[in-house]
């Protein structure tokens, strides 16, 4: 099977059969071009429907033609797959990796029927194509583009403003964000440099323009939102060989491209979104196989929040559904502060979640708040709390007396930490 821009290409009816049964087709395609027999005598024309009958009949006569179907892809092909694709992309919401969009998408103040919304977001049979050639070809990488489309839409539910299509335009900017990474494993690395991110994005955008997504979902997708810090060196990327993807090679834009009246807004609220997305789904990536991410992710995304990286209203909505956890998030929160109240941005409490100590990252010594002769040596790096800011190298740290604020942890919190696995700790003499 071959997915070009407006058809289906099959050489063999054997295959053609698997896949018209796969997703249910049967007496609802048209062929893009006319069948011959050997002899030359056309056995069905072009934008025939082809019935169970004729299909049998071909199937008896297989040996009288050249086997070239070309199954033209139009809105009532696209309104058989829509509803198939959608709930391919719903199923994901109870894989592990989803625990925290599955809790949004239940626990949300605004309730939507979000299979339907999944479906209704395929308005355009080029996008429905893109789905079908990923999900066909790569189905890594489209259950990768429906976490992200769920993990955006989730996250955006908990908006308490709204605006025409803002939910849906959510979902399609998560799901189709990274089609720049089609055809290769670098949505597994996520290790790229702001210029790398940039450009992919834009990539990105230009595939998004290609299948006839919206104005908003395109501006969405072209604006890198977050940067996470990694001590491996960047991946190389070959740029050029990305923009030549095979099935974007040859599709082109057939749709006017319209801004609504709330363009701005809603891309706003998107990116917004987006960024509090690919936070955690990075999270979730350097986490592996953790037992219990949610709880690690939270925290983290709290203590950033804190420290004036997520801003607004929506990252405290999302975080505020989580009250199973409101005591962890209450203490991480308090440490954010601590830092946050030194007046040269250097106090580091550490080690976090459960810190007992305050460092001074830029060695203020005559710092007022200095604690003198019993500075710290710091033996291996430490990454910033969710890997967002600059880490700290290693050597010797000054103490500071902004660890007297300190508060510890009520005892349930620290039982909640100690169930986590031990997280990165450097060693310290």
């Amino acid at each position: 099977m071959k997915l070009k821009p407006n058809c289906l290409e099959f050489y063999d009816i054997g295959e053609l059969i698997t896949f018209i049964e796969r997703f249910h087709l049967n007496n609802c395609f048209q062929l893009a071009n006319q069948l011959i027999d050997n002899s030359g005598t056309v056995m069905v024309k072009s934008h025939s429907l082809i019935s169970d009958a004729i299909l049998k009949r071909l199937i008896s006569i297989q040996e009288d033609f050249e086997p070239t179907f070309k199954i033209l892809i139009n809105r009532d092909l696209q309104n058989r797959l829509n509803p198939i694709l959608a709930k391919k992309i719903y199923k994901r919401i109870d894989v592990q990796d989803n625990t925290i969009a599955n809790f949004l998408l239940n626990n949300s103040e605004r309730k939507v029927d979000i299979l339907s919304l999944i479906e209704n977001a395929f308005t355009d049979p080029a996008i429905s194509l893109a789905l079908l050639y990923f999900y066909t070809t790569e189905p890594e990488f489209f259950n990768y583009m429906a976490d992200m489309g769920l993990l955006t839409m989730s996250i955006t539910l908990q908006n308490p403003e709204y605006f025409k299509f803002l939910t849906r335009y959510s979902f399609l900017s998560g799901l189709f964000c990274d089609l720049s990474m089609a055809g290769s494993n670098f949505y597994k690395i996520q290790n790229f440099t702001e210029a790398q991110f940039k450009e992919l994005s834009s990539i990105s955008a230009h595939f998004c323009d290609k299948i006839n997504l919206p104005y908003e979902v395109v501006s969405i997708v072209e604006t890198p939102v977050i940067t996470i810090v990694d001590d491996a060196k960047p991946v190389h990327i070959n740029m050029d060989n990305l923009k030549e993807n095979v099935f974007f090679r040859e599709v082109s834009r057939t749709a006017p491209s319209q801004r609504d009246e709330f363009s701005e807004e809603v891309i706003r609220h998107v990116l917004e979104a987006m960024k509090i997305a690919r936070f955690i789904k990075e999270m979730n990536r350097r986490l592996g196989e953790d037992k219990d991410p949610g709880s690690k992710i939270l925290t983290m995304f709290s203590y950033n929040i804190e420290k004036g990286f997520f801003e607004g209203q929506l990252p405290k909505k999302v975080v505020s559904r989580f009250k199973q956890y409101s005591e962890l998030l209450d203490n991480i929160k308090r440490i954010a502060e601590i830092e946050k109240s030194c007046p040269f941005e250097s106090a580091w409490a550490y080690p976090k979640p459960r810190s007992t100590q305050v460092l001074c990252q830029k060695k203020l010594e005559k710092c007022p708040l200095s604690i003198r002769g019993r500075d710290i040596n710091i033996v291996n790096p430490l990454n910033p709390f969710g890997y967002i800011g600059k880490r700290m190298e290693k050597g010797y740290y000054p103490k500071c007396k902004l660890e007297a604020k300190l508060v510890k942890p009520a005892k349930n919190v620290v039982e909640q930490i100690e169930k986590e696995e031990k997280s990165e700790t450097p060693e310290v003499v």
